[in-house]
Parts: C-alpha cells; sequence; structure tokens
C-alpha cells in the first residue's frame, strides 16, 4: 500500500494558492493604478473643458466690453452722424479709429450704417446681412454669436451706435476662437483640441494631418486611426448648428503609457515570486505550517496596502530562505512606497498658484522668471514688470473684515486676469501686493497699468449690499541689459521704488521708473 501523500497535496494546495493570490494581489495593484490614472484624465479633461469655458466667457466679456467702449465714443459718435447723415466720406472716421483704439485685441473691426453700409473695414457679406437685419429692431441691444468663417470659428460682437437717440449702425469686433485654444494646447503639449463640423474633423492641435477624418464620439469616446481618445465637447453660448464644435480629448497613449513600465515590473515580480514559491515549496516537507501561515498573514496584509515589518529568519533551510527573501520585497515596496510618498510631497511643495486668487504665486515667479527673461534676450526684447498694491487695504480688513478682504483681493485678480493678455503672467506676491510681467515694453506696460486701474477704479465691489471702490497703485519698470543673469531682484527694486512715488504722489495711479526723478 503505498504511503499517503497528505503533506505533499496539502503543500501543491499552498503553493497553488500563495501563486493565486501573489497574482491576484498584483492584478488588483494594477487594475487600482490603471483606474486612479483613468479617473485622474477624467478629472483633468473636466478641469481643462471648465478653465476653457470660463476663458471663453472672458473673452466675450472682454469683447463686448471693448465694442462698448468704440460705440460709447462721443467723437466717434459724432464723426459716424456726419457720415451717415451727410454723406460724407468716412476716412476721417477711419483715421479716427484707428487712432482712438487701435490698441484694442481682436481680429477684425467693422462700423455697419443703420442701411447696411460698410464704413469701417471688410466683414464677411454674411455678418453685414445679420447686423442690418438686428438694426430693423425698434431699440437693438449688443449681439454675441459665433461665425463660421474660411479662417476658422469667429467670436463676433456688434454693439449699436446711438446718437441723440437716434440708431446710426453697429460697430463689429470679432475674435478668433479655434486658432488660439489650438495654439494654447499645443504650447501646453497637454491633450488636444479637435475642431469638428458635420462630423468631420476641420482642424485639430496635432501636427499630422486629420482634417477630413470622421469624428463621431459614443460615451464620450472616439477612434481616429489606431489611437483610441476620452473627449468632452467645449461648450461655448451662441453657439448654432451652423458653427463647428470644439472638442478637448486625451488619446490612449497619453493614458495607459505610465501604466507600462508597472505593468512589466509587475509581471516580472508575479513571475519571480511563482517560480520562488514553486521551488522553496518542493523542498518543504516537514514543518512548513506555521512559518507559510505567517506569509500568507503577511501578504495579506500587502493585499490590503500595508507592509509590515517581517523579522529575519535564522533558519538556513528552505522556509528561512523564503522569508528573508519575502522580507526584502517588502523592505523594496516599502522604499518605494515612502519613495512615492516623497514624491508626492514635493509635487504638493512645488504648487505654483495662490489659493485664493488662483494667480501664480511668488515661488513661481522666482522660477519662472529667469526663463522668461532668456526667451525674450533670444528674441531681442525686454521684460517689463508692473507692481500693483491696493490703497487702503488694511483699513478694508478692519472695517469690513478679513472675508471682504478676500473678496476684494480676489475681485482685483480678476480685473488683472481679464486685462492681461495671453502672453502676459500675473501674480500675487504678497498680502496686497500683485505683478505682472509682460514683454510689451515700458511704454506698452505702462498702458496695461492704466487700463486695470481705470477698470478697477469704476468697477467697485460688493460688500453687504453697498458698493465698496477699490483703488491701487501701480510701478512699472523694464528690466535692463546691465541687469544680472536672472534680473529679477533689480527690476523688483525699480518697479518698488516707482510704486513707492505713485503712493506718495496720492495714490490711484501709474508711475514708471525713471532715473532721474528716482535718483534726483
Amino acid at each position: 500500500m503505498s504511503p499517503p501523500h497528505t503533506y505533499r497535496n496539502r503543500l501543491i494546495l499552498y503553493i497553488v494558492l500563495l501563486e493565486t493570490f501573489l497574482i491576484g494581489v498584483l492584478f488588483y495593484f494594477y487594475v487600482q493604478s490603471r483606474d486612479a490614472i483613468l479617473d485622474t484624465a477624467n478629472r483633468n479633461i473636466g478641469l481643462f473643458v471648465a478653465e476653457v469655458e470660463g476663458k471663453i466667457k472672458l473673452e466675450e466679456h472682454e469683447l463686448q466690453q471693448s465694442a462698448r467702449l468704440i460705440s460709447n465714443n462721443i467723437q466717434l459718435q459724432e464723426y459716424m452722424f456726419v457720415v451717415v447723415n451727410v454723406g460724407t466720406e468716412s476716412k476721417p472716421l477711419a483715421d479716427l479709429f484707428k487712432r482712438q483704439f487701435g490698441w484694442l485685441r481682436y481680429h477684425q473691426a467693422a462700423i455697419i450704417s443703420r442701411d447696411g453700409r460698410v464704413l469701417i473695414g471688410d466683414p464677411d457679406p454674411q455678418l453685414v446681412i445679420r447686423t442690418s437685419q438686428h438694426h430693423k429692431d425698434p431699440r437693438p441691444l449688443d449681439e454675441l454669436f459665433y461665425f463660421s468663417s474660411p479662417t476658422g470659428v469667429e467670436m463676433v460682437m456688434t454693439v449699436p451706435v446711438i446718437y441723440q437717440d437716434r440708431l446710426l449702425g453697429s460697430v463689429m469686433l470679432t475674435q478668433m476662437l479655434d486658432a488660439r485654444l489650438i495654439a494654447a494646447s499645443r504650447k501646453a503639449g497637454y491633450g488636444q483640441i479637435f475642431v469638428v463640423s458635420d462630423g468631420l474633423i476641420r482642424r485639430s492641435s496635432l501636427e499630422e494631418g486629420l482634417a477630413g477624418r470622421s469624428f463621431s464620439p459614443e460615451d464620450e469616446q472616439v477612434r481616429l486611426g489606431h489611437d483610441h481618445y476620452l473627449v468632452r465637447r467645449i461648450e461655448y453660448a451662441g453657439r448654432n448648428t451652423s458653427v463647428p464644435e470644439m472638442w478637448f480629448g486625451f488619446s490612449s497613449p497619453e493614458l495607459t503609457g505610465r501604466l507600462d513600465k508597472t505593468r512589466t515590473q509587475m509581471l516580472a515580480l508575479a513571475v519571480g515570486g511563482s517560480i520562488a514559491i514553486l521551488i522553496l515549496g518542493i523542498a518543504m516537507m516537514r514543518n512548513f505550517s506555521g512559518p507559510i501561515g505567517r506569509l500568507v498573514t503577511v501578504m495579506r496584509h500587502v493585499g490590503e496596502g500595508r507592509f509590515p515589518e517581517i523579522r529575519a529568519s535564522q533558519s538556513n533551510d528552505e522556509i528561512g530562505y523564503l522569508i528573508n527573501q519575502f522580507q526584502a520585497m517588502v523592505t523594496r515596496l516599502r522604499e518605494k512606497q515612502d519613495e512615492v510618498e516623497r514624491v508626492h510631497s514635493q509635487l504638493e511643495e512645488q504648487a505654483t498658484t495662490d489659493a485664493l486668487t488662483g494667480l501664480y504665486n511668488r515661488r513661481h515667479l522666482y522660477d519662472l522668471y529667469p526663463k522668461l527673461a532668456a526667451e525674450a534676450e533670444r528674441r531681442g526684447k525686454m521684460l517689463t514688470v508692473i507692481i500693483a498694491d491696493l490703497d487702503y487695504f488694511k483699513e478694508i480688513n478692519d472695517k469690513h473684515g478679513h472675508v471682504n478682504g478676500d473678496r476684494v483681493l480676489a475681485h482685483f485678480s480678476s480685473i488683472m486676469q481679464e486685462c492681461s493678455r495671453v502672453s502676459d503672467f500675473v501674480f500675487r506676491i504678497g498680502g496686497e501686493e500683485f505683478l505682472v510681467v509682460t514683454n510689451g515694453g515700458i511704454a506698452g506696460g505702462e498702458i496695461l497699468a492704466e487700463k486695470i486701474r481705470k477698470i478697477a477704479e469704476q468697477r467697485p465691489v460688493v460688500i453687504g449690499g453697498e458698493l465698496l471702490n477699490v483703488t491701487a497703485s501701480f510701478g512699472v519698470a523694464q528690466a535692463e541689459p546691465s541687469d544680472s543673469s536672472s534680473g529679477l531682484s533689480e527690476v523688483l527694486t525699480r518697479a518698488d521704488r516707482a510704486l513707492y512715488y505713485a503712493k506718495e504722489a496720492g495714490r490711484n495711479r501709474v508711475a514708471t521708473w525713471d532715473v532721474r526723478r528716482m535718483t534726483g
């Protein structure tokens, strides 16, 4: 009669169970990592789309403000009244427009009379027809809509020009929408922008040509060639069916590329661990229940995400070797976990934005300025720095409380973002101190500072049902060739001195740094 093989069969069963458990734990970690990356991608897409939609709203508001600025200009209204009612030529009107409003940011500008004549500009005939139809309303209002032109999607704002209660016509300003978003996506290297019309791609931020390809998302996913994309539509007000849609998406390599290394390591660990368990288990015919039980407990802890300390075995047999090898594996996993936590802490410490205002913070200023200075030097330009300081902010905090003081700071930061260009960088560098880095030269910096000052002065904050007027003082300085390698401390010193002069001169004004004035 053959001897029973209870222990051998039990050992084989334990080996199978251990290998299954090890593979299951590794597969669990892999699935969790994949789900975490996909969840992060979904959140990032949502955040990016929300950010883009917010910027589009700001663009709409800025375009409306610019059009209203033009339509409310008394001198322009008088010139236009003469052209429309007397029938004189429109060249003086065009010269006035260029002289008064050439600094505004727009793609196209036009002035159209109430009878449909184009007085300034060369707009698309369809836009002229739509504006003329709008003139038939008894009291036409501002109108925002989007228009599909040969060059892309245009944001169009029309504002009526009324002089002495008479409608003279409309001011029309347009801004390219898709081209700006595509350029921003390429610059950031973060996801892709697709412009879609009639189910076909017209333009995209990808370098390779996708124009003409079918674009039919299902459950916010679409396949383009060999790549799979997770996509979200960018919504913008006033879009009609004749205007292309815009989508933002992540490709499958962007989503799954980060899993390749983890998958390879886990596969190697699974194969190596299975082989080690199989080799060592065959020799363990006696006294294995206790050590194996301890190993199973430790592996259960590992499956729960814990990496306990394992006491080294003094035994020279296979069980002791297995325990020591497993101890080394858990130690490496613990070290990897510590490394991940350390990198995560470093990333948190390197946060670049101010939590209250959403602007860049002082730390990011010191990291970013040398790069901006080097780029400006390569282009033969000099950077300009604008320091803004809210007037009497301490009194606002003392009288209205810190919560309302924070509302004032957020309000002023939104004005700075609204007035700044895409190429400008806006920072909050102190309690009530803000800073703008621009490449518009000292004159352009002074114009931008004055623009921010005026808007802040004219746009009070609502606190407790009352309007609170908030003003700011500005110091403007330009980087000099004689500055050090980074040049930040020197240009900040000059801007601070200019700011001091602005405050000494009565606050709520803009001062530029001048050697004779500042040192005399």
